[in-house]
């Protein structure tokens, strides 16, 4: 007879999740497409105008996170740590001016808002995290906690007191 075998299929979810940032790269280029032709985004993967750039590198004793947000100011951006260790990042990009007789031949500046969670390990310090902000380049210095080196130690065995009994 036959073996009949159920295959399960990926949703679109899991598919979404395994593509990754090559999915979003596909997505963001697929809308600059649409936009340019003057339909609005059909992705439906983010609500925000713009999704910025972020490197965080792991160094020995903190971690090193830099987002770059071009044509923002620091008063735009607001940073918070909450209680599970996520990092959240938003602000909003906004339009300097818009005529609307103006016809672009090309448009290719995002602006609207932004929200990007970064997930952190436990082992951070969240009270002392420093930002800095540059030439459109927000900085995070997120410190680790300093583990103390465990040296090791000769624990002493103490011989039981025979010269007491109970009474």
């Amino acid at each position: 007879m036959f073996d009949i075998t159920r295959r399960r299929r990926p949703n679109l979810l899991q598919t979404m999740n395994l593509l990754g940032n090559d999915f979003d790269d596909l997505s963001r280029m697929f809308d600059n497409m649409m936009h340019f032709h003057g339909a609005s985004p059909v992705s439906g993967v983010s609500t925000a105008g713009f999704s910025p750039s972020l490197d965080i590198v792991d160094k020995k004793d903190k971690y090193l996170a830099s987002l770059e947000l071009p044509g923002l100011s620091q008063e735009d951006i607001d940073i918070s740590i909450n209680e599970d260790n996520v990092l959240i990042i938003k602000g909003e990009k906004r339009v300097e001016s818009k005529n609307e007789e103006d016809e672009y031949w090309v448009s290719e500046c995002y602006y609207g808002s932004f929200r990007r969670e970064i997930p952190l390990p436990r082992n951070i310090v969240a009270d002392n995290v420093n930002a800095t902000f540059d030439k459109g380049i927000l900085k995070l210095d997120i410190p680790k906690f300093v583990k103390e080196e465990v040296k090791p130690k000769k624990i002493e065995i103490k011989a039981k007191d025979v010269t007491s009994k109970k009474k």
